[in-house]
């Protein structure tokens, strides 16, 4: 007696040569690619900046020469079109209420560049009185069709803002990492400012101008 065995190959599903399932396979994967591309093109086509905000001591903001606390907004527009800001807020991320400091703010921001606004520390906790203490707050951009730019949530010291500067450090904005691009002249007064204030080899300025 003769026994006839058939063996089935069960890599592939019945029907299905290895070509088809790796055409198959391909074919999957063209298609999440060309959906994942159709996402990020439509996404950098939408408004998008990113909104930082800093409280800190400065004199340069200051009407007379003692330095004053201010907040100062900063945004990077990360799109691809332009960007009209009509006006800026700070709220509270628990009561979603706004508080509207100062007048407009009227700009309009191109891709790839930056705008920036700061408003006194202490005319921000008046607006927040009766409240004390330390909160998180929020600040805001407002563009010409109603849209919000949020920051991250930051702990703002209504105590402190409205007792002033008195004893305080001034903080530069390298310190708090608020660096704004330079132009060549700006890079080489700025290396040759460390220079003074550091001990190091001399800059090799030629290099600044490649």
């Amino acid at each position: 007696m003769s026994l006839n065995l058939t063996i089935v190959n069960s890599s592939t599903p019945s029907g299905m040569s290895d070509f088809q399932v790796i055409s198959a396979i391909i074919a999957l994967c063209a298609l999440v690619l060309g959906i994942a591309n159709a996402y990020f093109h439509w996404k950098d086509k939408q408004p998008n900046i990113k909104l930082d905000a800093y409280e800190f001591v400065d004199s340069a903001h200051s009407l007379t020469s003692d330095p004053e606390r201010v907040i100062t907004i900063r945004g990077y527009n990360s799109g691809q079109i332009p960007i009209t800001i009509s006006s800026y807020s700070f709220f509270i991320p628990s009561k979603k209420i706004g508080h509207s400091i100062g007048k407009p703010y009227s700009t309009r921001v191109l891709p790839g560049a930056y705008c920036e606004r700061w408003e006194y520390s202490d005319k921000i906790a008046k607006v927040l009185q009766p409240r004390s203490g330390t909160i998180k707050i929020i600040a805001c951009l407002i563009d010409e069709s109603g849209r919000w730019y949020k920051s991250d949530p930051f702990e703002f010291d209504i105590d402190q803002a409205l007792k002033g500067t008195k004893g305080k450090k001034i903080w530069t904005r390298e310190e708090l990492g608020m660096k704004t691009p330079m132009g060549r002249l700006d890079k080489i007064k700025e290396t040759v400012r460390r220079w003074h204030r550091r001990k190091y080899d001399p800059p090799d300025l030629w290099k600044l101008w490649k």
